[in-house]
C-alpha cells in the first residue's frame, strides 16, 4: 500500500512562544514542516521564540533545530552604516512591542532600505518564516549583526523580553556611534594636515630645491652639511622616482602585513595606547565602550561568564582583548569580577571601585552604567579639547616643516653674506 508522502513528514512540534499580553508559553503543534508551523502560529497572534521538534508520526526520530544551520548558501555578508544600524534597530524594538509578527516586521522594514540590507532582512524574514529562532537567523550575516547584537537577541527571545532588550540595544548602538563619530572629527583634521605637509615636501624635494642645486653649483666654498643632505637626498629621489614610490609602497604593504599577524597586531595596538593625547583618549573610549556593553548584557540577565566571551570582541584592541579573556579565564576558576579585571592591569581604579560596589550590593549592571556614563562623557570632553588643539598644533606643524626646509636652503647664502661682510 502506497504511504502518502506528504503524511510522512507531518511531524509533531514543540514550541516555545509569547501570548498576546507578553506572557512566555509552551505549546505542541502538527505541522508538515516549518514553514506551515509558523505560518500557522502567525495567525494565532503568537511571537515565536524557539522550535523544537519532536517525535515524526512516522519514524518516531527526535531531533532539534540547531542553530547557525544556513538554509540557503551563505554568501559574503555586507555593512550596514551605524545610524541605519539604530535606526533599524529602534523601529523593530518598537514594532516587536506593538506585538507584530517578526516575519511581517521585517519585510515592512526591508522595503525602507538599501538594496544589500533589503536582501539580508529579506534573508532572515525567509529563515525566521522556515522555523529558525530570530537570532539564529541574524547569527548568519555577522557583517551586519554582529556577536553583541545576537547574543543579546538571544537574551531577548529567552526572556520573553524581545522589545525592552532591543531598544536597551538601540540606545547602546547610538551612543557608541555618536562617539565613534567625535573619535573620528578629532582625526581627520591632523591626517589633513599630515597629507598636506608630505605633499609640501614632495613638491619641495621634485620641484624647489633642484633649482637651488643649480644656484649652488657655481659656488665654490662648501656647502653646510644640513643644505648637501637635503640635496643629495633630493638628487636620490628624482634620480630613482619610480623606486622610490616602490619602496614607500612595499614599506606600507609590509607594516599592513605585520600588524595583521597576532604578535604584529598586539605591538600594534600597545604601541597606538602609547601615542601622546591619542593614546589616553583611546584608552578612555576602549574602558567606556567595554562598560556599556557590559551594562546592557549583564541587565539583559545574561551571565557575566558569557558576557566576557561577548564583551571582548568590541574592545576593538587586542591589548584589551587578551586581558579580558584571561580576565575569563580567572572568572571560571572562581575569582570575583573585581579581582579578574583587576590583575589584567587594564582597568582604572573607578573601574574596579564600581565593579566590586555592584558585586557586593548585586547592581553590577548599575554600576557599569555609571562608569559608561563617566567615560563617555571623558571621551567627549577629550575629543572637544583636542578639537581645539588641533588647528594651532597643525599650523606651526606646518610652519616648522616648511620654514625648516627653506632656512636649510639658504644656509648657503646666510653665510656668503658673513663671509662678505
Amino acid at each position: 500500500m502506497a504511504i502518502n508522502k506528504r503524511e510522512e513528514k507531518v511531524s509533531e512540534f514543540i514550541v516555545t512562544v509569547k501570548d498576546s499580553q507578553g506572557k512566555r508559553i509552551q505549546v505542541r503543534r502538527e505541522a508538515s514542516g516549518r514553514g506551515e508551523l509558523m505560518e500557522n502560529l502567525q495567525q494565532e497572534g503568537l511571537f515565536v521564540i524557539k522550535i523544537t521538534e519532536g517525535k515524526s508520526e512516522r519514524f518516531g526520530e527526535r531531533s532539534k533545530v540547531k542553530p547557525g544551520i544556513a538554509l540557503t548558501r551563505k554568501k559574503k555578508g555586507v555593512r550596514v552604516k551605524g545610524d541605519r544600524l539604530v535606526f533599524f534597530t529602534r523601529q523593530l524594538a518598537t514594532m516587536v512591542a506593538a506585538g507584530l509578527p517578526i516575519v511581517k516586521i521585517l519585510r515592512g522594514l526591508a522595503s525602507e532600505e538599501k538594496p544589500d540590507f533589503r536582501k539580508v532582512l529579506h534573508q532572515v524574514s525567509d529563515d525566521v518564516k522556515h522555523g529558525s529562532t530570530f537570532s539564529d537567523a541574524l547569527r548568519k550575516h555577522p557583517r551586519v549583526f554582529d556577536r553583541l547584537f545576537t547574543a543579546l537577541v538571544t537574551s531577548g527571545e529567552e526572556s520573553g523580553q524581545l522589545d525592552v532588550i532591543l531598544d536597551q540595544l538601540a540606545d547602546y548602538l547610538e551612543t557608541m556611534s555618536e562617539i565613534r563619530m567625535k573619535v573620528k572629527s578629532a582625526l581627520r583634521y591632523p591626517i589633513f594636515v599630515l597629507s598636506f605637509i608630505s605633499i609640501i615636501i614632495v613638491i619641495f624635494f621634485l620641484k624647489v630645491i633642484p633649482k637651488f642645486a643649480k644656484i649652488y653649483e657655481s659656488f665654490d666654498a662648501p656647502l653646510p652639511l644640513p643644505t648637501q643632505l637635503i640635496l643629495s637626498l633630493s638628487a636620490l629621489i628624482r634620480q630613482n622616482l619610480l623606486l622610490t614610490f616602490l619602496v614607500v609602497g612595499l614599506i606600507i604593504v609590509a607594516i599592513k602585513l605585520i600588524v595583521r599577524t597576532e604578535k604584529g597586531g598586539y605591538l600594534w595596538d600597545q604601541l597606538k595606547l602609547h601615542i601622546p593625547v591619542f593614546g589616553k583618549l583611546m584608552k578612555r573610549s576602549v574602558v567606556g565602550r567595554l562598560s556599556r556593553t557590559l551594562s546592557v548584557l549583564s541587565s539583559s540577565g545574561m551571565p557575566i561568564v558569557q558576557a566576557m566571551s561577548v564583551v571582548y570582541r568590541v574592545a576593538n584592541n587586542r591589548v584589551y582583548e587578551r586581558g579580558l579573556m584571561d580576565a575569563k579565564r580567572r572568572l571560571e576558576q572562581g575569582q570575583p569580577l573585581a579581582a579578574a579585571l583587576y590583575q589584567t592591569g587594564l582597568m582604572p581604579e573607578l573601574v574596579i571601585q564600581m565593579v566590586t560596589t555592584g558585586e557586593e550590593t548585586g547592581t553590577l549592571d548599575k554600576m557599569f552604567a555609571k562608569v559608561a556614563e563617566f567615560y563617555e562623557k571623558q571621551v567627549k570632553s577629550s575629543v572637544d579639547g583636542i578639537v581645539s588643539l588641533i588647528e594651532p598644533a597643525a599650523i606651526v606643524a606646518l610652519g616648522v616643516t616648511v620654514g625648516g626646509i627653506i632656512l636649510v636652503m639658504y644656509l648657503p647664502i646666510f653665510k656668503l653674506g658673513m663671509v662678505l661682510r
